[in-house]
């Protein structure tokens, strides 16, 4: 996961608003996302959303006001199983795959993060 965020150190912090679903759980609501966003000494915008609803997935649109999309690319971590882990006999369980849910719009990019991912965008 620690990987995923990186990119968003010694990087300009990007201001975020979000409106998201809530998750609920028994009598525990928290919001179903969250969302970083900086920018690298080179101009790339760096995109990190994290799903924390373990059933369903979610479509977000993103908007970059002031800034022309060109292309997004980027990886995504998540498992089938909620407890899923790495281990020694199965170091590769749970790893960083190429993410192909996100597309781009006339606004910016419209994002579908799987339940229980942590998306990790470079915006050019």
């Amino acid at each position: 996961v620690f990987d995923l965020y990186k990119v968003h150190q010694d990087a300009l912090m990007l201001p975020v608003l979000i409106q998201s679903d809530r998750y609920t759980r028994q009598s525990d609501s928290i919001p179903a996302l969250s969302v970083s966003a900086s920018r690298d000494d080179s101009g790339r915008i760096h995109v990190t959303m994290a799903n924390l609803d373990p059933n369903a997935a979610r479509t977000v649109p993103i908007e970059f006001r002031g800034a022309k999309v060109k292309g997004v690319r980027g990886q995504v971590l998540t498992a089938a199983a909620m407890n899923a882990r790495n281990t020694f006999e199965q170091a590769d369980a749970v790893k960083p795959a190429a993410f192909t849910g996100a597309k781009l719009t006339p606004e910016g990019v419209e994002v579908t993060l799987p339940a229980k991912s942590v998306v990790a965008l470079e915006v050019e």
